[in-house]
């Protein structure tokens, strides 16, 4: 397995940050994502890496620490999205915004891996993206571990978050 970035291109990559309010971030496997999410976060604003990040309407906020090291980005790298729906690129404008940025990968990271991040991914295969994401980066419904068969077969699925970002 590819270390670090090495098999994509920095240039073109986006991350989804999908879900991470305090409703679904309800269990201890959950909440143990949120380290590895801002390791990933930190590592986009050291390179100037779009970052998206995806709320569901009427779930209340985004998990504090995760906003606040998303503030820190240059805001022009940042994307509120609101959804509606389980997909985030459904009814959003998602996709134009990616396109219009040149983005062709995307870093998959939130909840629930067996719903909303699997459609979103699917949409995002669907739409002409790569996807690219870790264990320790998105967790399902129950806070177990993800079965990764999907992601494998769909696009770049590794066992932690430093496979992807090098650190």
């Amino acid at each position: 397995m590819a270390t670090g970035l090495a098999y994509t291109d920095i240039e073109g990559l986006a991350v989804l940050l999908m879900d991470m309010q305090y409703y679904y971030v309800d269990t201890r496997e959950k909440k143990n994502l949120i380290p590895n999410q801002i390791a990933v976060i930190e590592f986009c604003a050291d390179k100037n890496i779009p970052v998206v990040v995806i709320k569901f309407a009427g779930c209340g906020p985004i998990v504090k620490r995760l906003k606040d090291a998303v503030k820190k980005l240059p805001q022009e790298n940042v994307l509120w999205v609101k959804k509606y729906y389980i997909n985030g690129f459904h009814y959003t404008h998602l996709h134009e915004k990616l396109q219009a940025k040149n983005i062709r990968t995307l870093i998959l990271m939130g909840v629930n891996a067996g719903l909303c991040v699997h459609v979103a991914g699917m949409s995002a295969i669907r739409l002409g993206y790569k996807i690219i994401t870790s264990s320790d980066l998105i967790a399902d419904y129950n806070g177990s571990s993800v079965s990764p068969e999907w992601y494998i077969q769909n696009g770049i699925y590794v066992s932690k978050h430093t496979d992807i970002i090098g650190k």
